[in-house]
């Protein structure tokens, strides 16, 4: 995967599982993308809830405890509706509540996984957010 964009996105990378939170971080930033790291669900909250507009990727676990995955992405999605996700876990994990549907067509990386996985799960987004179909954009443009 080659380095797409000149001014580089910002991803949050959120899994209570160290060896994968670094991984995926650690992924990301070779492809040249400013990564925020979260523990779990609640550290993810916070990084939110001060500046979901500055992030473009979430890659979220969805097995965590306390806060899960899953409030995660219904939380980030009332911040910034249009921000690429990529959840990590089983694909056979329910999505709860009444937004089933809508969180269940977040794609699915299974753990565990390998970085060539990663990349491949995280390309096709990666030129959505360069191209600027992730519906973020700078701040002052329209």
């Amino acid at each position: 995967m080659t380095k797409i964009a000149r001014t580089p996105p910002t991803a949050l990378v959120v899994d209570d599982n160290p060896m994968c939170r670094e991984l995926a971080a650690e992924t990301l930033r070779a492809q040249g993308v400013e990564v925020i790291v979260a523990k779990d669900g609640f550290e993810a909250i916070r990084v939110l809830s001060r500046g979901a507009g500055r992030l473009a990727i979430l890659v979220v676990d969805t097995e965590m405890p306390g806060v899960h995955g899953w409030e995660v992405i219904r939380f980030a999605r009332t911040k910034a509706p249009a921000m690429t996700i990529l959840r990590l876990g089983r694909a056979s994990d329910d999505a709860p509540g009444s937004d089933y549907r809508a969180l269940a067509a977040v794609p699915v990386l299974r753990k565990p996984f390998t970085v060539a996985e990663l990349i491949s799960s995280l390309e096709p987004r990666m030129r959505r957010v360069a191209a600027g179909s992730n519906g973020s954009r700078a701040p002052g443009r329209r």
